[in-house]
């Protein structure tokens, strides 16, 4: 999960020196955030 975060971070340096711009950033965090609850729900789920 930290590397998610590390990438998230890279973003938003990229936004910030307008490599970027908001809207694709913002875009990236929703999917990010996504990402990062499925790998939860998979990481939490109960071994059989």
């Amino acid at each position: 999960m930290r590397s998610v975060y590390e990438t998230v971070a890279g973003f938003d340096l990229a936004t910030l020196y307008e490599y970027i711009d908001e809207d694709l950033n913002q875009s990236i965090e929703d999917k990010v955030y996504n990402l990062v609850k499925q790998i939860a729900s998979f990481r939490n789920k109960p071994k059989t």
